[in-house]
């Protein structure tokens, strides 16, 4: 998505945060989120963790990959896939900053949810 996008237009940050979907059903579901770094500068720092079910899946500093040594700001894409059982339907995906605030400006979930095909009728 290019940085004009929506999906760009608002940011959630803070050391800890935790966010949960109530999914249909029991499947790999694909988790997507999109980071613009809009506050530190070239040689600053972000690092933070990503946890998908309470589960660390990801730790990074989001400086370096979306602000460039002069300057130019870049958006970051990064996706893990989650397996979701039938005993708990509900996607947790939490954000835990090491060196300062956690940052998220969306999250996409898709799932391969398969309706019923229907049954034609005469």
């Amino acid at each position: 998505a290019p940085a004009d996008h929506p999906l760009y237009n608002t940011i959630r940050y803070s050391y800890l945060m935790d966010y949960l979907f109530d999914l249909p059903q029991a499947d790999t579901y694909h988790v997507t989120l999109y980071f613009d770094e809009c506050f530190h500068n070239p040689g600053e720092s972000r690092i933070f963790k990503i946890l998908t079910q309470g589960t660390q899946v990801d730790q990074f500093d989001l400086v370096p990959l979306c602000v460039a040594s002069n300057g130019t700001r870049y958006l970051l894409v990064k996706s893990y896939d989650v397996v979701i059982s039938s005993s708990n339907l509900t996607l947790d995906i939490g954000f835990q900053g090491v060196n300062d605030n956690a940052l998220v400006s969306a999250i996409q979930v898709t799932g391969t949810l398969q309706l019923p095909t229907p049954t034609p009728t005469p």
